[in-house]
């Protein structure tokens, strides 16, 4: 009788042991989908700022025949371009260290695209050997990030050698 208790108990053990073996199953599903979450746009670059041109043109004055009118052509780039401020409280046109103010500057506009914008400073009445500075200030050109582009200098007569 002990022998058969010592039986059933070994049996139940068994038993117990391979129920839970056959328990404990693990299942691995793989889906072969692709779903786009989210589009990130990172642009950590601020807007650029270039000298492109300078060009002297003759004017034909009759108080003093040695003025000219310099066109000077300035880029702005970015791939995320959002606002240019290209006017006077922002753009400083130096004359032989001397700050030029009032109608003798004209700003014009001329390609505004997404990627970049064109502009001309016109300047009237300047002397062929004048010394002709542009300073830009920073905040300028502002991307949609809100990245500003740092200050630029532009040095004319370095420009024209």
């Amino acid at each position: 009788m002990i022998n058969i208790i010592k039986k059933i108990i070994f049996g139940i053990k068994i038993f117990i042991v391979i129920f839970f073996i056959t328990m404990a199953s693990y299942a691995k599903y793989v889906i072969d989908e692709e779903f786009e979450i989210a589009n990130i746009d990172i642009d950590l670059t601020s807007p650029k700022i270039y000298l492109i041109s300078v060009s002297n043109v003759k004017d034909y004055n009759e108080v003093d025949n040695n003025l000219y009118n310099n066109i000077i052509t300035i880029k702005v780039e970015d791939r995320n371009l959002n606002k240019t401020f290209f006017d006077k409280e922002h753009i400083r046109v130096k004359i032989n260290n001397n700050e030029l103010l009032g109608d003798n500057m004209e700003f014009i506009n001329i390609k505004d695209l997404d990627e970049e914008k064109l502009y001309q400073i016109k300047l009237k009445n300047v002397k062929q050997d004048d010394d002709i500075v542009i300073q830009i200030e920073k905040g300028m050109a502002v991307d949609k990030f809100e990245l500003s582009n740092d200050e630029v200098e532009f040095k004319i007569k370095e420009f024209n050698k």
